[in-house]
């Protein structure tokens, strides 16, 4: 407020800052719950989670992991996970749901991930809440043997062109 700033565009995980609670400054938030006062700028998350969740289920998939984040963490994101829980039980599948902390490291995030293929030796589909977890979840697949597309599939959410550029 003292730089002159008009309004504010917020991203982050930055829920209960008191300066967001000023009347005069405006904000929007994109993709998160700030408070009850900040409008919300997201996709549609829920019809996103039902078209990744669907699109494994047709490409034959049956033991279905999401990877999604943190449960206390209010965010639209969880409208994927629970589009995903909804589409699996429409299918007569089990949804086999991993919270992760935004804030692990990739050591530990890795380690993870080879966990959910140990604990789950059916898996043969991910819905990973994110692309870059999708990427990570990938190459674990591919490091145990595992052939996409042809005996496992795995979709993410976000499609940012940096993602795409990049792998």
């Amino acid at each position: 407020l003292s730089n002159q700033v008009d309004g504010l565009i917020v991203g982050t995980h930055n829920r209960g800052i008191q300066q967001y609670k000023k009347d005069n400054l405006p904000i929007v938030a994109i993709d998160r719950f700030m408070n009850e006062d900040i409008p919300i700028i997201e996709s549609d998350n829920y019809t996103g989670g039902q078209i990744a969740t669907s699109r494994l289920i047709e490409k034959g998939a049956r033991t279905i992991v999401h990877t999604t984040g943190p449960t206390e963490l209010e965010t639209p994101a969880h409208r994927r996970t629970q589009a995903y829980i909804d589409t699996m039980k429409k299918s007569n599948l089990e949804p086999i749901i991993y919270h992760l902390d935004f804030n692990i490291s990739y050591t530990e995030k890795n380690k993870i991930f080879h966990r959910i293929f140990n604990e789950q030796p059916e898996i043969d589909g991910i819905f990973a809440s994110n692309d870059v977890d999708a990427i990570m979840l990938l190459q674990v697949a591919q490091s145990l043997g595992k052939r996409v597309p042809e005996d496992f599939k795995i979709i993410g959410y976000d499609g940012t062109e940096l993602t795409r550029n990049i792998y």
